[in-house]
């Protein structure tokens, strides 16, 4: 059961839900499925880790808020904010004021030269990114390093918010932007054929 389940815990004999007459108290294993979204499962996470710490800290006599507990981990966990790969495009954008300059492209007299393309670089994202690159939002980004949900007016935690966007651009803009709207395009004229023969199209 401890194998396969996120959450074990024990109701005790006698208290509102198991009374007395059950003699053994009740084990209950909570059987955590992935998620659809990082950090793909909640096994092993300080939320539920919190949740096993309350359950097992109720005594017998008050056993009853456990539903209160429950309750409480089931919304914390459906409340978790995550932004999906196909949901970047051009909203996705720095936060950070500047910090981290962008080296910008020169001739040979080391005279800056700048098409439109080159001043959008690695200042937005566009839309098809998600086809070619992995990608994680910036909070999943964040529990996974520090375990925890951001403070968002603690100087450290908007400072490696701010690294991880910027880092999250340069990884997206790893590929040119021609091949980034060829593969869009292809995907799109992917989910009209799909569409056309009955197959549900999952990622438009």
């Amino acid at each position: 059961m401890h194998k396969i389940c996120g959450v074990v815990f024990t109701i005790p004999v006698g208290c509102y839900c198991w009374s007395d007459s059950q003699c053994e108290p009740l084990i209950v294993g909570l059987y955590l499925p992935l998620t659809r979204h990082p950090p793909w499962k909640l096994g092993g996470t300080k939320l539920v880790a919190q949740l096993e710490r309350d359950l097992h800290g109720l005594p017998k006599d008050d056993f009853g808020r456990s539903r209160l507990i429950l309750q409480k981990f089931l919304l914390q966990a459906r409340g978790l904010e995550c932004l999906s790969a196909s949901a970047v495009g051009k909203c996705y954008k720095p936060i950070d004021q500047g910090e981290f300059p962008i080296a910008q492209p020169t001739d040979e007299d080391r005279v800056v030269v700048l098409d439109a393309e080159d001043e959008r670089r690695f200042t937005i994202a566009r839309d098809g990114d998600f086809l070619l690159t992995p990608f994680q939002c910036d909070f999943c980004h964040f529990r996974n390093l520090l375990e925890h949900d951001p403070i968002g007016d603690l100087p450290q935690d908007v400072g490696l918010l701010k690294l991880v966007r910027r880092a999250n651009l340069v990884a997206l803009w790893s590929r040119e932007p021609g091949t980034v709207n060829s593969t869009l395009l292809l995907s799109k004229q992917g989910g009209r054929i799909a569409k056309a023969l009955g197959i549900r199209d999952k990622l438009f």
